[in-house]
């Protein structure tokens, strides 16, 4: 009686191991399809990705490019389109490399070669070259295009022996966007680094304020106002200086 009995639970036991090795190899079998469908979720989505900005409808044109430059492209390009930007002062040279819109003939019949730098950045590019976001995702087509057309009003100007341009400019502030100083401090907002106003406010009353922002201003260096490096101008002449400085601690 003893052996059928054992036997019985043998078989029984078999049985449900069975059952439970095939049920956990379902169980595999599902997750593994799960996994599968998922990816091809992930690589049909990557496919789909494109500009998160469409078309605005609104026509293109030098005055919406200009803002545009000046808050997405002034901080490498300058604010001439030179390849002077505060950004340029910390690039390697012969590895990352700005280019000068204002070069005679530079964008002569180049517009769809630079529209699609623009729209894919340098991502084309191996490391460290790699620097300009893709700004399909950024901007419309039509505000990349308005940024094209006003980089075609960036005219060549007369040079000193210094190779600086030379402006035709009496005040503090327009002699302040020539230096390309307006890409990273507006007179009245914090843009990279403070406004001019904390600035006037940080020196007011003090003495030697003027000598000490002109310093600072033509050294450039980090701790004053946060990490963020501020590069050195030492290319701005004494009477430009002046002015410049001038008119950032009389901002209120």
């Amino acid at each position: 009686m003893k052996k059928p009995l054992l036997l019985l639970c043998l078989i029984a036991g078999l049985s449900l191991g069975l059952n439970g090795s095939a049920a956990a190899a379902d169980k595999m079998d599902a997750s593994k399809s799960s996994l599968k469908t998922a990816s091809a979720k992930m690589v049909s989505t990557k496919a789909e990705v494109g500009p998160h900005f469409k078309p605005t409808g609104m026509p293109v044109s030098v005055a919406r490019g200009e803002p545009i430059y000046v808050d997405h492209c002034a901080l490498c390009h300058g604010m001439h389109g030179r390849g002077d930007g505060p950004r340029s002062a910390f690039f390697q040279p012969g590895v990352q490399f700005i280019p000068d819109f204002a070069t005679p003939g530079y964008l002569a019949g180049r517009d769809e070669q630079l529209l699609q730098s623009v729209r894919e950045g340098l991502a084309r590019l191996p490391e460290p070259a790699i620097l300009m976001p893709q700004f399909k995702y950024i901007l419309s087509d039509d505000e990349i295009r308005s940024v094209l057309a006003y980089l075609k009003t960036l005219a060549v100007m007369p040079t000193k022996a210094t190779g600086m341009p030379v402006v035709s400019a009496d005040t503090g502030e327009q002699l302040a966007k020539k230096y390309n100083c307006l890409v990273c401090h507006q007179a009245g907002s914090k843009v990279v680094g403070p406004s001019y106003r904390d600035v006037a406010a940080k020196y007011r009353g003090q003495a030697g304020a003027a000598a000490a922002v002109a310093d600072k201003i033509r050294k450039g260096g980090t701790g004053s106002w946060g990490d963020i490096p501020m590069p050195p101008k030492a290319d701005v002449t004494a009477p430009d200086m002046k002015k410049i400085v001038e008119w950032i601690l009389s901002i209120t």
